[in-house]
């Protein structure tokens, strides 16, 4: 995954474009500033952004103490944002959403053909669940996330039947941001029944 510093330079980047990306119909917004010719930045979504902004308020502390203040102005700006912005970030959401889960479910698809296969690629694909889990919180209270819920649950259904609960998928130290009792599916992997 990556480091505090790099999130919170991409959290930064994100709060820049905010304003142009949610009145944009773009849902995979391209920043304005890409970051570091070796590290890119990802491109600016919903839940990468909710993805980001978790991360970090996890792993504040790892951040040298003048970073922590300026991190602190920069979260309270994507807050009011994203509160000032809520039916722009929610319909960009909710279409976000069926993408992510049309890929996930995809893979899972491919899961059943070839379990092999799918345990390599494990750890880069949950991703998607990830991101889904978060989109899902925001679109917690919206009735027009109710067929998202339903496809998600389906989904998760699928994979219990071939998932092993195992270790923490990701780098170790990301385990603090997502404990196993909420992202359930970061611990273990698919494998043969």
């Amino acid at each position: 995954m990556s480091t505090a510093l790099h999130d919170f330079a991409t959290l930064k980047a994100m709060a820049t474009d905010f304003n142009d990306f949610v009145r944009s119909d773009t849902v995979f917004w391209q920043l304005s500033d890409s970051g570091p010719f070796l590290k890119r930045y990802p491109k600016f979504t919903v839940a990468g952004l909710l993805f980001c902004r978790h991360k970090l308020a996890v792993f504040r502390g790892t951040l040298p103490a003048e970073k922590q203040a300026e991190l602190q102005q920069v979260q309270t700006e994507v807050d009011q944002s994203l509160s000032s912005w809520r039916s722009n970030v929610e319909r960009k959401a909710l279409r976000e959403i069926g993408g992510r889960l049309h890929s996930w479910e995809w893979y899972l698809s491919d899961c059943r053909e070839d379990p092999g296969d799918c345990a390599a690629h494990y750890a880069t694909e949950v991703c998607a669940r990830v991101y889904i889990h978060f989109l899902l919180r925001l679109l917690s209270e919206l009735h027009e996330a109710d067929g998202a819920r339903a496809q998600v649950g389906a989904a998760d259904a699928e994979l219990r039947t071939v998932f092993r609960p195992g270790a923490f998928v990701w780098e170790a130290n990301l385990g603090a941001a997502f404990p196993s009792e909420e992202y359930w599916f970061l611990y273990g992997r698919p494998g043969s029944p």
